[in-house]
């Protein structure tokens, strides 16, 4: 019992930390992002990062943000499958 439950709050905390990072790179996405379009190379609109962000910089923070939240999605789906206490052995 006392596994399973240490399990589930490590399990616990790393959905929280996990869930903290997003936020916190959400509102940095939020802060960087302009509303001023550019044209790129390829010929496509791209926003323009507020000064003092920089195109690399947004990139870095939105891999960093995907990223995350893909790892998020990963651990909430793998705890909703995850078997608290095994059977006993019949004896």
């Amino acid at each position: 019992y006392r596994k399973a439950l240490e399990a589930l709050k490590r399990e616990d905390a790393e959905i929280k930390k996990l869930s903290a990072l997003v936020r916190e790179k959400q509102s940095l996405l939020a802060k960087m992002i302009g509303n001023t379009f550019r044209e790129d190379d390829n010929g496509k609109m791209r926003l323009v990062p507020n000064p003092p962000y920089t195109g690399r910089q947004y990139d870095e923070a939105k891999a960093v943000y995907e990223r995350a939240q893909e790892e998020l999605l990963r651990a909430k789906a793998s705890g909703d499958k995850r078997v608290l206490f095994k059977k006993s052995p019949k004896k």
